[in-house]
C-alpha cells in the first residue's frame, strides 16, 4: 500500500504542475495576445475554468484518499481490479486508432476549406503518432 501512495502523491504533484503550466499559458495568452473576437476569449476562458475545476476535484479526491485508508484501499481495488485493467485496454486498444483516422479525416477536409486549421489537424496527428511510437517502444523495453 505504501507504493500506490506514493503513486497517488506522484500524481497530485503531476497534476498540481499541469494546473500551473495552464495558468501561466492562460495568463501570458490573454496578455500577450490581444484578440479582437470575444468568442475565442469565451471559449478558452471556459474550456480553462472547467479544466481547472476538474482537475481540482479530481486532486481533491486524490488528497481524500490519502488521509482515509478506507478510500485508499477502494482506491487501489478499483485501479488493480482486472476487469477494470481489460476494460481500460480495450478502450484504448479501439479509441485509439478510431481517433487517428477521426484527425486524419478532419485533416484532408480542412485541407480543402482552411489551410491552418489543416495543418493544426495534422500537427495533432503526428503528435499523437510520436506518442504511440513513444509508448509502445516504452513497453517493449519493459515487458
Amino acid at each position: 500500500m505504501k507504493e500506490f501512495k506514493e503513486k497517488i502523491q506522484h500524481k497530485i504533484k503531476l497534476y498540481s504542475l499541469f494546473m500551473v503550466c495552464m495558468v501561466l499559458i492562460f495568463i501570458s495568452g490573454i496578455t500577450m495576445f490581444q484578440t479582437e473576437f470575444d468568442f475565442a476569449k469565451g471559449m478558452m476562458t471556459g474550456f480553462f475554468i472547467s479544466i481547472m475545476v476538474g482537475l481540482m476535484y479530481y486532486i481533491s479526491r486524490l488528497n481524500d484518499a490519502l488521509k482515509n485508508e478506507e478510500k485508499l484501499k477502494e482506491m487501489y481495488i478499483a485501479e488493480t481490479d482486472e476487469r477494470n485493467l481489460a476494460i481500460a485496454k480495450e478502450t484504448s486498444s479501439t479509441a485509439t486508432p478510431i481517433i487517428m483516422m477521426g484527425l486524419a479525416l478532419s485533416a484532408l477536409v480542412a485541407g480543402f476549406i482552411n489551410t491552418i486549421i489543416c495543418i493544426t489537424l495534422v500537427g495533432a496527428l503526428a503528435f499523437c503518432s510520436v506518442v504511440i511510437v513513444l509508448s509502445t517502444a516504452y513497453y517493449k523495453s519493459r515487458m
